[in-house]
């Protein structure tokens, strides 16, 4: 994020720690994976990454302000081989595995993952949602 000159910010609660049953290095792949998109498809501007827990739920959300996706290709973003309309104006290369990949991670160990933008030039949030126990809860 520092050769592009890309704001980079994480944002976490620090005195709750929920307990989250989950391959944490392969979650830890997914995770770092949508950083790393963020920021090859953000010329300028941020990259923020929020960890939150609410509701039974531990949420980490990758918020840029790069290209985008267009609502024709949120539902494709996540099928194999497929890295969205146009990507070739920022000249990145990839598989297309990288989303559905993640996805099978991301849904093997209970969670889900999805994506919001506002549309092509509006920036993007991929989030991430796993179910925690919470510490009223667990069994000792």
């Amino acid at each position: 994020t520092e050769e592009k000159g890309l704001e980079y910010e994480m944002y976490y609660p620090k005195d709750v720690k929920p307990m989250v049953k989950l391959d944490p290095s392969k979650v830890r792949e997914v995770i770092s994976n949508l950083i790393d998109n963020a920021v090859k498809y953000t010329k300028e501007g941020f990259v923020h990454v929020y960890v939150e827990v609410e509701g039974g739920i531990v949420r980490v959300r990758v918020q840029d302000s790069g290209i985008g996706v267009p609502q024709s290709m949120v539902e494709k973003l996540f099928h194999k081989f497929n890295r969205g309309e146009d990507q070739s104006r920022l000249h990145v290369d990839g598989t297309g595995l990288g989303l559905y990949v993640g996805k099978n991670i991301v849904e093997a160990n209970h969670g889900r993952i999805y994506v919001e933008s506002e549309g092509e030039g509006k920036g993007s949030t991929f989030i991430v949602e796993f179910p925690y126990v919470a510490p009223e809860r667990r069994v000792v």
